[in-house]
């Protein structure tokens, strides 16, 4: 899911950490709210069942033009779980 889907879904006053996870595709940290550039969630937690019902969303991304199917199959094995601190 990319970010911009998930800040659409998001109130105004809930609380969003984000993660930039860009080192475990071999990229320095680049993140900035806005700046531009795409990015793919790889891990998320929320307070709530809901997206939009949350106080507090946590998510870690990745430059979307790094995400791949080898990334992918990573994390549906949960082999990055520790990227957030969670909900």
């Amino acid at each position: 899911m990319n970010e911009g889907d998930v800040r659409e879904e998001l109130s105004a006053q809930t609380q969003v950490i984000v993660q930039d996870a860009s080192p475990i595709v071999g990229e320095e940290p680049s993140y900035a709210p806005d700046g531009g550039a795409a990015w793919t969630i790889v891990q998320a937690c929320s307070d709530q069942a809901t997206l939009g019902g949350s106080d507090l969303v946590e998510y870690a991304v990745v430059p979307s033009d790094e995400y791949d199917e080898q990334l992918q199959d990573e994390v549906e094995a949960g082999d990055h779980g520790d990227l957030i601190s969670g909900c």
